[in-house]
C-alpha cells in the first residue's frame, strides 16, 4: 500500500516537473536538421532574422505569455551562438543553422501561445492588465507577484495543450485578482489619508481632537466599505477619496496644534496666543479696514470677516458704478463721421510736394498766376 502511494507521488512529481519545460522531440530535431541542410541562408542571416522577429513581438511579453517556448528558444540560441564561435569552416556551420531554425519555430509557437492565452483566458488577462495599470506591482508587490505566478501556471497549462484545465481554473484566479485590485484601490486612493490619521493618533488625537478623529475615521471606513461593493465605480471612489483626505489632513494639523498647546510651557502658550492676535492686526493694516476693538479672539475674527465682506461688496459696487459711467460717456461722446461722398470735390485743396523743402504745399504756389492774381486781374 505504501509502495503504491510513493509510486503515485513520484509520478505526480515527474508530471509537475515536465510541465515546467518543453521537451524537444527527436522528430523536431531531425526536421530542423533537414531544413538547415535545405536552407541556403547563412547562420548569421538566420540569427539576424530571429532577433528581428524577437524585437518585433517583444521578448518580455513573449516570456510571460509563453515562458516554456521562450525558454527552449533561448537554449537553442545559446547553443547556436556557441557553435558559431567555435566553428572554423563553413562545413561545420550546419548545426548552428539547425539550432537557429529550432529557435525560430519555438518563437513562432510563443506568439501563437500568447494569442491562445488572450483568447481562452481573456477575462483573467484583462484583469491582469488592470492590476498593472493600477500600479499594483509597486503598491502591493508581494500580492501582485503571487497573483502573477498563479496566472503563469495557467499559461503553462495552455502551452502544454491543457486548455480546458486552464479554463476550469480561471475563475479562482480571477477571484484572487479582484481581491488584489480592491486592496490596490484602497492603498492608492486612501493611503495618504490613512497616514495622516495614524500620525494624528501618534499626537494623541483620541484625547486632543476626538471629534475630528471620529469624522475622519467614519469617512475612511465608509469609503473602504464602498470599494468592497463597487470597486469599479472609479468616479465615486475618487470623490470619496478627496473628501476623506481633506478630513484626515485637517485632523492631523488640529492634533498637531492641540498637542503643541498641551506640551508647551505657559510662556510658550502665551506667545502663541499673542501671535494670533497680532496676525489679526496685520490683516487690518494690510486691507486698510476699520480697526477692530480688542475682545476675545473668536469675536475679533468674526468682526474682521464681516468688515472684509463689507469691503468686498463696496469694491464691487464702485466697479459697477464706474462701468456704468463709462457706458454713458460712450453714448454722449460718440465720434462724428462724415461720409466722404458728401464733401464737394472742389472744396478739397490739392497738394504737391516741394523739391526744395520736401513738404506738402498748395499747387497755386507753382502756377504762373496765383489764385489771388487771377482775381485781381478780373
Amino acid at each position: 500500500m505504501f509502495y503504491r502511494f510513493y509510486i503515485t507521488l513520484f509520478v505526480f512529481f515527474l508530471s509537475s516537473c515536465a510541465s515546467e519545460s518543453l521537451i524537444q522531440t527527436k522528430q523536431d530535431i531531425n526536421l530542423a536538421k533537414q531544413d538547415a541542410s535545405d536552407s541556403d541562408k547563412s547562420p548569421e542571416t538566420l540569427l539576424i532574422e530571429y532577433e528581428n522577429k524577437l524585437n518585433a513581438f517583444g521578448e518580455d511579453t513573449l516570456s510571460f505569455y509563453a515562458p516554456l517556448n521562450m525558454q527552449q528558444a533561448s537554449e537553442n540560441i545559446t547553443k547556436a551562438k556557441a557553435q558559431l564561435n567555435n566553428s572554423t569552416s563553413s562545413a561545420n556551420k550546419s548545426n548552428p543553422k539547425a539550432e537557429l531554425i529550432s529557435a525560430s519555430r519555438y518563437l513562432d509557437k510563443a506568439v501563437s501561445n500568447k494569442q491562445a492565452v488572450k483568447l481562452h483566458l481573456k477575462t483573467a488577462d484583462t484583469q491582469f492588465i488592470e492590476l498593472q495599470n493600477l500600479q499594483a506591482p509597486i503598491l502591493l508587490p508581494l500580492k501582485f507577484t503571487k497573483t502573477k505566478d498563479e496566472f503563469s501556471q495557467l499559461i503553462k497549462l495552455i502551452e502544454n495543450g491543457k486548455i480546458q484545465e486552464a479554463i476550469r481554473q480561471e475563475p479562482d484566479l480571477i477571484e484572487d485578482m479582484i481581491k488584489v485590485e480592491i486592496e490596490t484601490l484602497k492603498k492608492s486612493f486612501f493611503g495618504k489619508s490613512v497616514e495622516y490619521i495614524h500620525q494624528a493618533q501618534d499626537l494623541n488625537a483620541d484625547d486632543y481632537a476626538p471629534a475630528s478623529l471620529k469624522t475622519a475615521e467614519q469617512l475612511l471606513q465608509s469609503s473602504l466599505a464602498f470599494i468592497d461593493k463597487s470597486y469599479r465605480d472609479r468616479n465615486t471612489i475618487s470623490d470619496m477619496s478627496e473628501e476623506t483626505f481633506k478630513a484626515a489632513k485637517k485632523l492631523y494639523f488640529i492634533s498637531k496644534e492641540a498637542f503643541a498647546i498641551h506640551t508647551s510651557s505657559n510662556e510658550e502658550v502665551e506667545n502663541k496666543i499673542m501671535s494670533a492676535y497680532d496676525f489679526l492686526r496685520e490683516i487690518e493694516t494690510g486691507l486698510a479696514i476699520k480697526p477692530i476693538e480688542i475682545t476675545d479672539y473668536a469675536e475679533q475674527s468674526t468682526q474682521l470677516l464681516q468688515q472684509i465682506v463689507r469691503k468686498e461688496q463696496e469694491t464691487k459696487e464702485t466697479l459697477a458704478s464706474l462701468q456704468a459711467k463709462k457706458e454713458v460717456l460712450k453714448t454722449v461722446v460718440e465720434p462724428i463721421s462724415i461720409p466722404k461722398d458728401t464733401i464737394p470735390k472742389d472744396t478739397i485743396p490739392k497738394i504737391i510736394m516741394s523739391k526744395e523743402t520736401n513738404k506738402a504745399v498748395l499747387p497755386e504756389l507753382f502756377m504762373p498766376n496765383t489764385y489771388s492774381d487771377m482775381h485781381d486781374t478780373e
